[in-house]
This record gives C-alpha cells, structure tokens and sequence, in this order.
C-alpha cells in the first residue's frame, strides 16, 4: 500500500505535490483535533458520571475540642477532649445518609516516661483509676468502626466530629500514645467510601500518668529500668513524628513539647 502510494506521489507534477501536501496536512489536523475532541467529551462525560456516583465530599478535615462530662469522671467538671473535625458537601440531587466510619490506625508510637516518682515531695503519687476508651494502643494496622447517622440533604452541607480515646485494656501507666489515622466514611445504598487524609491523634492525659515524668527537673526521681533504651525510642519516635505532616490535635503538640 505505502509502494502504491509513493509512486503515485511521484508521478504527480509539483503544483500538485504540493496541492496533496496541502490536502494530507488538513485532513491529519482534522482527525486529530476531532480526537481531542472526543477525549474531552468521554472524560468530562466519566467526570460527571463519577460525580453522580459519588456526591459525597470532604470539605476539611481537622481537629476541635469537644466538651465531654464522662471524660474527666473523678475529676469533677466538664473536659475538653480532642475530635476529628469533618466538614462535607452533598453535590447530589438526593439526600445521602452516612452511616458508618471505619478508623483505620496505620500506625502507633508510644512514648514511656523514662522517671517515676517514689516519694519526691510536692509530686502526686501513682493513680489506678482508667477510663473507657476505643483505641487499642497495639496491634496497627487494624480497623475499628463506629456507626453513624448523618444526613446531608441535596447540595448541602454539614460538620460533625468523632472522638477517638486510647482503650484502657491495652493502655500501661508511664505510656502516652501517638496514632496515624485515616478514617472513612461510608453512606448510600451502595456502600460509597470517601476516605479522610491523615491525621495525628497524641493521647496525652498528664493527669493519667501521675508519678512518671520524662524529665527530672528536681533530681529526686527514680529512672526506670533501661532508661537508656527508653530514652532512645522515646527520641525516635519524636522525629518520626515530626515528619510527618499531617492535620494533628493540641495534645499532641503538648506531648512532644513534654518528650523533648
């Protein structure tokens, strides 16, 4: 076929040639303009079928303070605990129902005050009261869900917040904890999924922890056993940490101010 072509090319006088040229190079720009133009179509064609599909949408993700009186039970009063902050937008035409979240833990540090208190005056003494909490401190990556009912009406828009809490059960005196997670979100009938970015989650109750310091300012503490290798991972996992950038709550800047 290109032979048949090319000696047909040749016998042509050079006006002519030159007439072909002309008429090839159009016809080659039209059949690819027009598939441009057919990519385009089908592409803004899957965009708006996604959108259908799929009208949830996060809006921000952060965290806030929430007000809780279990929290701080023996404490007396009401506490202020950190939450996952969700703003989101519903651009469907239909209500959508969200009806569960998934947490998904990556990953977890844990950082262990390298001091205890035994007697060192003016300093509170190891507490054996815990709280009920949902957040196991070992085992990541793992998922734990919690159910939901949040409505978001037609083009609308809504903020909600969940609480996470470090489980008790899996919690030790002297340790604070530092979760990497994402959560998501899933609604409709069909079991849609939006899914968060990161965040960092520092579970930090000083007043949990009474007895143990990770510094001995007042040089009257007893250090723990392997205060050396304590000291080393508390270390490593605050650089780790820090690298990451990701939204995170104020007791998590707390703790690594108290680490370092």
């Amino acid at each position: 076929m290109f032979n048949k072509i090319s000696g047909w090319f040749g016998n042509l006088s050079g006006p002519k040639k030159v007439a072909a040229v002309v008429v090839a190079v159009a016809t080659g720009v039209s059949a690819v303009v027009g598939a441009v133009n057919g990519s385009i179509a089908l592409y803004e064609k899957l965009a708006e079928s996604s959108r259908a599909a799929n009208p949830l949408g996060l809006v921000d993700v952060g965290f806030t303070q929430v007000r809780q009186k279990e929290a701080c039970r023996g404490f007396g009063g009401e506490c202020s605990v950190p939450a996952v902050d969700f703003k989101v937008a519903n651009s469907g035409e239909d209500p959508v129902i969200i009806e569960r979240a998934d947490v998904r833990v990556k990953k977890i540090w844990t950082f262990k005050a390298p001091y205890i208190n035994v007697g060192c005056p003016g300093m509170p003494m190891l507490s054996s009261f815990n709280y009920k909490v949902k957040l196991p401190t070992k085992g990541a990556p793992y998922t734990v869900s919690t159910n939901l009912s949040q409505s978001i009406e037609p083009n609308g828009t809504d903020r909600f917040t969940i609480t996470p809490h470090i489980a008790a059960r899996t919690a030790k005196g002297g340790e604070d904890y530092v979760f990497l997670v994402a959560m998501s979100l899933i609604y409709g009938v069909e079991n849609s999924v939006v899914t968060s970015p990161d965040v960092l989650y520092g579970a930090y109750e000083p007043e949990q922890s009474v007895g143990y310091a990770y510094h001995d300012y007042a040089s009257c503490l007893k250090p723990r056993e392997g205060i050396d290798r304590i000291t080393m991972k508390n270390k490593q996992a605050l650089a780790e940490i820090r690298r990451i950038e990701a939204p995170r709550n104020e007791s998590l800047d707390d703790l690594l101010k108290e680490v370092s």
